[in-house]
């Protein structure tokens, strides 16, 4: 009796035991599931942008580019993703606008104008900004525009360039960005026409 006792008990530890370890591997496998269909949305969004790059053109008929004939970054401000990415690229657009202005457009796009404006507020903009609703294509090829902030680099003939969408809890890439785009705007050997 005290023996069969001691082998049940043994193998109820047994089954505990591999209970647990399926509970971890397939923890495993769900996080493994997840980030690889987060690179297949990565790999879809990238070639997304690849084919906006040189390809596209803002059509918007609220959306005007700045006068200057040159390069400009028409920045669009929307009501997805996170608000707390705006604290980071508010701050890398004040700069920017500081510098640049007549470079640089903002526009705000989505269903609640005060909620928009009260989160630059919030994030203390420096910049003026355009509501447009998005009841119409931005751009002559078919993009959602799904990211809290994305930027698009323009030439002098229109086209897309480079494009930014905003990452969460990445403040290292907006920085990048936005410095790249004050070297660019202040490069004395760029054509105004052309990148």
């Amino acid at each position: 009796m005290k023996n069969s006792t001691i082998l049940i008990g043994a193998l109820m530890l047994f089954n505990l035991l591999l209970l647990y370890t399926n509970h971890i591997r397939q923890n495993k496998i769900d996080s493994l599931s997840s980030q690889v269909l987060l690179l297949e949305e990565d790999r879809y969004w990238n070639n997304k942008v690849d084919d906006i790059i040189g390809n596209a053109s803002v059509i918007h008929n609220d959306i005007n580019l700045p006068a200057n004939s040159g390069i400009s970054l028409v920045v669009f401000i929307t009501d997805r993703g996170c608000t707390s990415c705006l604290s980071f690229e508010t701050s890398n657009l004040n700069e920017l606008y500081k510098n640049y202005s007549e470079s640089l457009s903002v526009y705000l796009i989505g269903n609640d104008e005060a909620s928009l404006k009260g989160n630059l507020i919030l994030y203390d903009a420096k910049f003026p900004t355009k509501y447009i609703k998005a009841d119409q294509s931005i751009l002559d090829i078919d993009f959602d525009f799904f990211s809290t902030v994305i930027a698009l680099l323009i030439d002098g003939n229109g086209m897309i360039q480079d494009i930014y969408l905003s990452e969460s809890g990445n403040p290292k890439k907006s920085k990048q960005f936005f410095q790249r785009m004050q070297s660019l705007f202040n490069s004395p050997n760029l054509n105004n026409s052309n990148i």
